[in-house]
């Protein structure tokens, strides 16, 4: 058994309103919604450290990859629990 916390994160765009950059007397138009947006899922293990390969990113929003949901996480566990299988072999056979 493997400890193997694993973190989220999310930034998205227009999310930063309360400040702008504008020309002289021009007032900031303000975007009409939350705009599309970034999902970062990793994972930290005991063996390996941060798993890069065991990463997920996911682009939201309109036109884009759709939300985070649990396929997708289903997906991520099985290739961490793939990843550290090989290297605990790795670890074994050293």
């Amino acid at each position: 058994m493997v400890l193997a916390p694993q973190d989220e994160m999310v930034a998205q765009a227009n999310d930063a309103t309360a400040k702008s950059w504008v020309f002289g007397d021009e007032h900031r138009l303000g975007k009409k919604g939350i705009g599309q947006g970034l999902h970062v899922s990793s994972v930290i293990t005991l063996l390996s450290g941060w798993l890069e390969e065991g990463s997920e990113i996911l682009e939201y929003g309109k036109n884009h990859d759709g939300y985070w949901n649990g396929e997708l996480f289903v997906k991520q566990v099985t290739l961490i629990l793939h990843l550290e299988s090989l290297e605990s072999d790795r670890l074994i056979c050293s």
